[in-house]
């Protein structure tokens, strides 16, 4: 997960790995809440990225998505 700024500055970042052990042979993916503080950010727009990856198989796969958010004070 990765905040921008309108600048193209990172302004937060977290990474987090999961094992696929953590599913015991479910189906439905994995839960994700991160915690991103608000606090530091200046008020204004930004670009939220959220990617996920899989190690499985030959060849990693991912997927991510970007979302605008406006920060106000």
């Amino acid at each position: 997960t990765t905040i921008r700024s309108a600048d193209g500055r990172v302004v937060f970042e977290t990474k987090e790995e999961r094992s696929s052990t953590e599913l015991q042979a479910g189906r439905g993916g994995y839960g994700y809440t991160p915690q991103i503080p608000l606090k530091d950010i200046q008020p204004g727009t930004y670009l939220l990225h959220v990617e996920a990856r899989s190690r499985a198989g030959k060849e990693p796969m991912g997927v991510g998505r970007d979302i605008e958010i406006r920060v106000r004070p």
